[in-house]
């Protein structure tokens, strides 16, 4: 305080405070912003994915950098993605109306619990579809069907990474973030792992986004335990 009889009456009557400042009114905030709702054409889709995957890789890098110039520890964390999760959008250029109508199929064909008939057909076809999620999508859920819980979650990864529409992070977003944690010599926790151990096990997120609470806590004690390594180094 520039006047020294304020500062010392405010220092030793702090309820004086009350009388010497006027009330503000805190802004309130009615609602959340609309979300905007902008369909692109099929043909920009996918070099809208890619600018978007290089815009993350970008701006990650340089938020790196500015912590190493800043003599900052980082702790990078993936972000944990359900694999449970079908594909929102199917991008146009990865599919015919012959693999839809076989995908629709073999979704049949699983629920009528026949794993091994739709691998099988399937399996025919990998190299030709390598980009269209939904059929990673039904190969992955086979898999898992068939016990190959390790080769499901492999597959089903790749399910955001070809999603069409780009509306979580996926396993580009990690992948990204692995190779600058590597590059730079960045502390990495994989969350992912962490969550998608129990994949196959137990029931691992509570809707589309988020993991258990279990998942937080038990990953709360691993954070814990890094933090303490780092400022031990310290």
């Amino acid at each position: 305080f520039k006047d020294v009889n304020i500062a010392t009456l405010l220092t030793t009557f702090p309820w004086a405070s009350l009388y010497y400042y006027k009330n503000i009114k805190k802004p309130t905030i009615s609602q959340f912003p609309k979300k905007l709702n902008i369909s692109l054409p099929a043909r920009f889709i996918p070099k809208y994915l890619k600018v978007s995957y290089e815009l993350y890789k970008l701006n990650l890098e340089e938020f790196i950098k500015y912590a190493k110039i800043n003599n900052t520890n980082l702790i990078l964390v993936t972000a944990p993605i359900n694999l449970e999760i079908a594909p929102k959008r199917v991008c146009e250029h990865t599919s015919t109306n012959t693999l839809f109508y076989l995908l629709n199929e073999m979704e049949k064909e699983l629920e009528k619990d026949n794993p091994l008939l739709v691998l099988q057909k399937l399996n025919k076809l990998k190299k030709d579809v390598i980009s269209n999620p939904r059929f990673h999508y039904i190969r992955g859920k086979a898999l898992a069907s068939a016990g190959q819980i390790m080769n499901a979650k492999d597959e089903l990864q790749k399910v955001s990474a070809f999603d069409c529409e780009l509306w979580r992070a996926t396993s580009v977003h990690n992948a990204i973030m692995k190779n600058l944690a590597a590059k730079y010599n960045i502390l990495l926790v994989d969350f992912d792992e962490f969550v998608n151990r129990s994949y196959g096990k137990n029931t691992t997120f509570l809707n589309d986004l988020f993991p258990q609470f279990v998942h937080y806590e038990k990953f709360a004690e691993l954070l814990g335990a890094k933090l303490k390594r780092i400022m031990r180094l310290r």
